[in-house]
């Protein structure tokens, strides 16, 4: 699973080679605009600002993304550099109503990850 993320400057065409995957699109106004199973052939267009997350099948997924700029820039929602992580304490508590230490959480988990894997998954390469 891929952790959401938007890309910052560019648009994105993203092609699957092999595998199939739940792919999640949320525009900037936070409307889901898609919520699909996505296979092997097929692609997809994540617009600029429109958070993304993707969660493979079965079999995988791999894929290729084909940005609209030279020097894309990605922003995670999760991570080190993500935009929770940048947030006050405060601004997070009041915004999603939660307590300071659930707000603390929201900063502070998944700081290393933007890939997801199960405890039985395998990766690149494979055999």
């Amino acid at each position: 699973m891929t952790s959401p993320h938007w890309s910052v400057n560019s648009h994105s065409i993203v092609y699957v080679i092999s595998g199939e995957a739940q792919v999640q699109v949320v525009s900037n106004n936070g409307e889901a605009v898609m919520s699909e199973q996505v296979n092997r052939g097929e692609f997809f267009v994540v617009p600029q600002f429109f958070a993304t997350t993707a969660k493979a099948g079965q079999n995988g997924f791999e894929w290729v993304s084909f940005k609209t700029n030279k020097a894309p820039m990605k922003s995670p929602v999760a991570g080190y550099t993500s935009v929770f992580r940048a947030m006050p304490l405060e601004v997070i508590t009041n915004a999603y109503d939660v307590s300071p230490s659930q707000a603390q959480s929201l900063k502070t988990n998944r700081e290393m990850e933007s890939m997801l894997f199960s405890p039985q998954s395998t990766y690149w390469p494979r055999k």
